[in-house]
């Protein structure tokens, strides 16, 4: 029986009097150079997937995982998620995102056939990403930048969606399993009133210098850092993520989240954008954090800034990095409990949990953060007054119950006068 066919891949030619050379070999004895040398590796890769690209003819809408590439299953999920020309900024972001999820998984997978997944290759891609271990010599050149195996598992979470997604439009024969890397454990928790405090005074600019004493920074300082203020009450107070809160504005838009001040409505949404699993509900804005933004918008709009969070007056373009760094920095000098990594998505665990000690209910506490009653319940509610409240009583009847009943049981005195029977 035949050897299967392995398939264009790339080797190292060396010949006498010749520099090395990287060549693709095919089917048939057919060999292409790339015209790459030793130390060009990731040219020779670039080489090889523009000629499987060229070379290349679809096999979708096949039910057979053998004799489909896993190519082209990521390129029909692809064309699925793309939410085209009227897509929202915020809906093209998480599609390009996803797209270089979908890079990676093409350079490592390349033209292998949709049967060879399986836990050992899956297990392989998340060495490959996160540079553990020596590499095998058939996989690709690794990146120069190694990843955790979370990013990993994120990658092959779009891989597995990919597969679903094809077999609901054709129907595999057999459904390849992904597996993934477990979940990390994480320490991240919600801030005490103390630590949060500590947090926004770091975004205010004051600090404790080496001697102890309370100072603040200068005023060019405090005015780069209002940004990381406002993020902080925002997602203290209101319990939303940062890209929403980013992409919040103070007028009203259809693509988009913005903040009504006027009713106290905080829509995390805009009607013209599509649900995600990641749910942004509307939530009602507490008096506090309310009064805060009636300020804000009315020096924000006199000065022709529309946005929330803005750099000027344009939106800010990523994550509050600089501002949130020295921030974090002066808190430290603070309060010596808080945490040295707490990331912006922190304070959503806070709300969270403020929410759960202040004795919401399962139903609003998850409806105000859009998550699930489950999530709500596990995560948070444990911390509420409420949390097994009874136990204690039903331990106090449990022993008064026990009481009665050898009372009732225990033998009478010897000396106790016994009734005499009838005769």
């Amino acid at each position: 029986m035949p050897r299967p066919a392995k398939g264009p891949r790339l080797l190292l030619r060396t010949r006498r009097g010749r520099a090395p050379v990287f060549v693709i070999l095919d089917t048939g004895g057919v060999e292409v150079s790339t015209g790459c040398g030793p130390g060009e590796r990731a040219g020779a890769e670039e080489a090889l997937a523009r000629y499987l690209t060229r070379k290349h003819t679809s096999a979708i809408g096949t039910h057979n995982p053998g004799a489909l590439p896993i190519a082209d299953v990521l390129s029909l999920y692809a064309d699925h998620k793309d939410p085209g020309a009227s897509a929202t900024p915020r809906e093209r972001d998480l599609y390009d995102r996803s797209l270089i999820y979908v890079e990676h998984l093409l350079q490592f997978f390349g033209a292998r056939p949709l049967s060879d997944i399986r836990a050992a290759i899956c297990r392989d891609y998340v060495r490959w990403r996160s540079h553990e271990g020596p590499a095998a010599p058939e996989w690709p050149q690794r990146r120069a930048r190694a990843v955790s195996d979370q990013t990993a598992r994120r990658e092959l979470v779009v891989l597995s969606a990919a597969i679903n997604h094809y077999h609901a439009e054709y129907t595999l024969d057999m459904v390849p399993v992904v597996t993934l890397p477990p979940v990390a454990p994480t320490n991240r928790r919600g801030l005490n009133h103390t630590e949060a405090a500590a947090m926004l005074a770091g975004a205010l600019g004051f600090y404790r210098d080496e001697a102890g004493i309370l100072r603040r920074r200068p005023k060019s300082t405090r005015t780069q850092r209002k940004r990381t203020a406002r993020l902080i009450l925002l997602a203290l107070y209101s319990g939303s993520r940062h890209g929403a809160i980013r992409e919040s504005s103070w007028l009203p838009r259809m693509d988009g989240p913005w903040i009504d001040v006027e009713r106290g409505i905080l829509h995390r949404r805009g009607v013209a954008e599509k649900e995600t699993d990641k749910r942004r509900p509307p939530a009602r804005i507490p008096p506090r954090l309310l009064a805060h933004l009636k300020r804000w918008r009315a020096a924000d709009l006199a000065a022709g800034r529309q946005w929330v969070i803005s750099v000027g007056s344009e939106k800010i373009a990523g994550k509050v990095r600089k501002g949130w760094a020295g921030a974090r920095a002066d808190a430290l000098t603070l309060c010596d409990t808080l945490p040295p990594n707490v990331t912006p998505h922190w304070f959503r665990h806070t709300a969270g949990t403020w929410l759960a000690q202040g004795g919401t209910t399962v139903r609003e506490g998850a409806d105000y953060l859009g998550m699930s009653e489950e999530v709500f319940e596990r995560v948070y509610y444990h911390q509420s007054p409420d949390y097994q409240e009874r136990i204690g009583d039903a331990f106090a009847a449990a022993r008064s119950r026990a009481r009665t009943i050898r009372e009732q049981k225990a033998p009478r005195p010897k000396n106790a006068q016994e009734t005499p029977r009838k005769a």
